[in-house]
């Protein structure tokens, strides 16, 4: 989805603003981590600020409507020692309406099947977060995945609509991943469909891939050591039977 927006920006930009996760989300992922950690009422206001200055820019650039795209807002990992990040919502969500209360909010978020998105936040955690438990091993394997008691949870907590989408519902009815979130922008379906398909990203490894990154992250490397492997192990995916 992020890669739609990124690729799709020029076409997109005089419709809605976006923001899709990187540099242009790094200060408000960067505040909600130090409040995840800390949960100090000074925290909160830094984060609580964030959110009011992309709200200030929306404005500033004259756009009615904005699409903030980053998942790493409620943590990197599914579960660390500040929480879960099903706890990570309840908390964020919240202070992300209370901040933009002058402004019209929606929560949209996208679930797939329980099992297959735990086994690829596993695999992300290997490949991206060094991670080095195997699946079997992996604490946050027996994580609860209820989408439907989640959803309730997290309206109860805010007056903004707050909305689950199935991942895979996009290229079921024949438009791009993403689309969701553009149709909901506002974004006419004509425009949607001259988008520019950005193509798969960020792929699972494969089991074979996924046993050697995680022998090498038991190694004591280096991080940047440790990131060359594996760019070498995705770009040779092929390699691994």
């Amino acid at each position: 989805m992020q890669a739609l927006m990124r690729k799709n920006a020029r076409l997109l930009c005089d419709k809605v603003a976006l923001f899709p996760r990187g540099r242009w989300t790094a200060a408000l992922r960067g505040a909600a981590a130090t409040f995840l950690r800390s949960k100090t009422s000074a925290a909160r206001a830094d984060f609580q600020d964030e959110v009011r200055s992309l709200v200030a820019k929306v404005r500033a650039d004259g756009h009615s409507v904005a699409i903030v795209s980053d998942e790493n807002v409620l943590g990197l990992r599914l579960h660390d020692d500040s929480g879960t990040i099903f706890e990570h919502a309840a908390s964020i969500v919240p202070l992300v309406a209370e901040a933009a209360s002058e402004a019209q909010n929606e929560f949209h978020f996208f679930i797939r099947d329980p099992q297959a998105w735990l086994r690829s936040a596993h695999n992300q955690e290997v490949k991206q977060l060094r991670g080095t438990h195997s699946y079997d091993s992996w604490p946050a394997r027996h994580l609860v995945v209820d989408w439907a008691a989640l959803q309730a949870l997290l309206a109860a907590l805010t007056p903004a609509p707050v909305t689950f989408h199935d991942m895979q519902a996009d290229r079921a009815q024949g438009r791009l991943t993403g689309s969701t979130l553009l149709v909901a922008a506002g974004v006419e379906a004509a425009l949607i469909a001259q988008l520019e398909d950005p193509g798969a990203q960020n792929e699972a490894l494969p089991d074979a891939a996924l046993a050697f990154m995680i022998e090498v992250n038991k190694t004591g490397l280096k991080p940047k050591d440790i990131g060359v492997i594996r760019d070498l192990v995705i770009a040779n995916r092929g390699l691994f039977k």
